[in-house]
């Protein structure tokens, strides 16, 4: 196959791919936000709400607190992989390939396959269902029939088989040796692998790879591994770039930054301590080829700096500072993201200042 050809179908891939994603990702935010906010209240009124006791509390606002956090969250999140095997399919086959797409993820969430099961049952479901629209011909009159009733069941049954047999133990497998390989290399290795995983999901600030790196962190995540690597990862580029607008404009005075990057400085770190990675987008998108390794350093090195410091961040507890009041560590959270936000912010300093002096020579000459 050439080299053109490979490209093109990388291209198919990872267009399917990011459909699934981009619908996938209101489903894990909202939730997870109203998890947040449910604690946060919580805490403030101390309230226990993690525990069964609390489900069946004499006190309606415990009741309902702990409602939130434990059942209509965690059971509206777990609609992300439905959501995104159900996408995938969409974009391959449109709406035909909704419902067995559906069907498969909702398969991967209940046999554990998650993230890789999903992705598979949405590519194979898509497919299928093109196939099935390509070799069953019919007449405009029975097409009505052929796609509420005829090419649903086929889909539904060829689904179920490739779940049971297929697709679901594929998944497991996938993750519980990625889970096994964290475990046997140990300490350093999960520093190794945090680092990998934050810089993963800094790469392109809510793009293509980010969101590749978020759903496998996500997956990591159910299986027990720290959800550190995605929320750090994802706010340190977009602070460090505050950090680094606000040390031009009230420490060096050096003005490296055009008027409206220096301007997008202070939205940007707030939107990074809100756990919104697009506020980089802009200088990321002004210096792509020299942002994108700093970013990947800054969120890979505050990632495994929380890994050594020991902070664990369940999947439940959003990211930003409405996760500081739910996290065991909460200043060793902030220090980490403090050390790779500044890192970059070093660094986008530094990298600035030697475009002004090129820009100096250039003008000079």
């Amino acid at each position: 196959m050439s080299k053109t050809k490979w490209q093109q179908g990388f291209n198919t891939f990872q267009k399917h791919l990011m459909t699934g994603i981009g619908y996938m990702i209101p489903v894990i935010v909202a939730p997870g936000i109203v998890m947040g906010v449910a604690q946060v209240a919580a805490s403030m009124l101390g309230l226990d709400i993690k525990s069964a006791e609390a489900l069946v509390s004499m006190d309606a606002l415990t009741r309902c607190l702990a409602w939130m956090q434990q059942v209509a969250g965690p059971q509206c999140r777990d609609l992300m992989y439905p959501v995104l095997a159900a996408y995938i399919s969409y974009s391959i086959a449109n709406r035909t390939g909704l419902i067995v797409g559906f069907f498969g993820g909702l398969l991967s969430v209940l046999s554990g396959a998650g993230f890789f099961g999903a992705v598979i049952t949405g590519f194979l479901g898509g497919y299928l269902m093109n196939f099935l629209k390509k070799q069953i011909k019919v007449s405009r009159t029975y097409l009505p029939v052929m796609n509420m009733v005829v090419y649903p069941l086929i889909g539904t049954l060829a689904i179920f088989l490739a779940a049971y047999f297929i697709i679901n133990p594929l998944g497991n497998w996938i993750t519980q040796s990625i889970v096994s390989l964290i475990n046997v290399i140990g300490n350093l290795g999960g520093v190794a692998i945090s680092f990998i995983l934050a810089a993963g999901n800094s790469f392109d600030i809510g793009g293509p790879v980010s969101k590749g790196f978020m759903a496998i962190t996500l997956q990591l995540a159910d299986a027990g591994f720290s959800k550190g690597p995605l929320s750090i990862g994802s706010v340190v580029p977009a602070i460090g770039f505050g950090f680094a607008t606000l040390l031009d404009k009230f420490v060096l005075r050096k003005h490296l930054f055009t008027e409206d990057l220096q301007a997008s400085g202070t939205p940007a770190l707030i939107l990074g301590l809100l756990c919104v990675a697009e506020g980089g987008l802009p200088l990321l998108l002004s210096d792509l080829l020299f942002m994108i390794p700093i970013n990947c350093l800054g969120g890979g090195l505050a990632a495994a700096s929380a890994y050594l410091f020991g902070v664990h961040m369940p999947k439940t507890v959003p990211g930003g500072i409405l996760g500081v009041p739910l996290m065991e560590k909460p200043l060793l959270y902030i220090l980490s993201i403090l050390i790779g936000a500044l890192a970059v912010a070093a660094l986008i300093l530094l990298r600035r200042m030697r475009l002004a002096k090129k820009f100096q020579n250039e003008k000079e000459a």
